[in-house]
């Protein structure tokens, strides 16, 4: 096996930890008060950050920027964009329902996307491909009886969604980098890789991801931290009260402490 194939097997599998273990951390930000829109808000725009970084660091790929024509540029910027639309029902299933059940409903993507690569992009091939789809599958399949009874059928609507959202966001991605129906890119380009590189790609996209997701935060008016939720509920606790009927004995009540107040005086 060559070092290309280990270190992209190695990306896919880090890549897999870490959206797996996103939905841990999101469930503290949740009791903080914030929602999926403040977390994606907040998540997207420091991934961009550091991936402009990882870019300025390598001159090869500084150099490549610099190349980056228009059109490419709105289309990797329009990929990142798509993938808010996953980030979001994922994120927005998990304020709903349990994360263990929307994981359940999340490993149905990869079945989606060995569908969808038959037609649009380089399909399994091989025994051990299918083999492991059949594992994740099968596993997925297992875990259905520790599904509590009661929980929301909402939450469950939006989180089977993530499995089709994620898996054309993955085809697009592929699309993106190059490869075509029976031909990866790596395979178009005679091993020199992707048609834009990693670093370049990663850090446009994730600027398209980020900017969608400022103007969602924006149109929604949410708060993006955790005082700006509460100063809402105060304003709104405050503007319930005025708005509250005054009942006749707290009106005379107020009114005799001020006669005694007046007395004294």
């Amino acid at each position: 096996m060559d070092r290309r194939r280990v270190v992209g097997i190695a990306l896919g599998a880090l890549s897999g930890v870490a959206y797996g273990t996103g939905p841990l951390f999101a469930k503290s930000v949740y009791h903080a008060g914030l929602d999926w829109i403040a977390l994606l808000a907040w998540r997207f725009f420091f991934a961009t950050v550091i991936s402009w970084l990882w870019l300025f660091a390598q001159p090869r790929a500084r150099a490549e920027l610099r190349l980056l024509d228009r059109r490419t540029t709105g289309r990797l910027m329009f990929t990142g964009a798509t993938f808010v639309l996953t980030a979001s029902v994922y994120y927005a299933a998990i304020q709903r329902i349990p994360t263990s059940l929307e994981a359940l409903l999340m490993y149905a993507y990869p079945a989606v996307v060995a569908v969808l690569s038959m037609r649009l992009g380089y399909p399994f091939r091989g025994r051990l491909a299918w083999g492991s789809l059949a594992v994740v599958l099968i596993g997925a399949i297992l875990t259905i009886g520790g599904i509590e009874a009661g929980v929301d059928q909402l939450g469950v609507a939006i989180g089977a969604l993530s499995p089709l959202t994620y898996a054309i966001y993955i085809i697009l991605a592929a699309w993106m980098a190059g490869e075509r129906p029976g031909q990866t890119a790596d395979m178009r380009s005679k091993g020199k890789g992707a048609e834009v590189s990693p670093p370049v790609a990663g850090a446009v996209m994730m600027t398209g991801t980020w900017l969608t997701m400022f103007v969602i935060a924006a149109a929604a008016r949410e708060p993006l931290v955790p005082w700006g939720v509460r100063w809402r509920r105060g304003r709104a606790s405050s503007a319930s009260d005025c708005s509250r009927p005054r009942s006749p004995f707290r009106r005379s009540t107020r009114r005799w402490r001020g006669s005694g107040r007046r007395r004294r005086r």
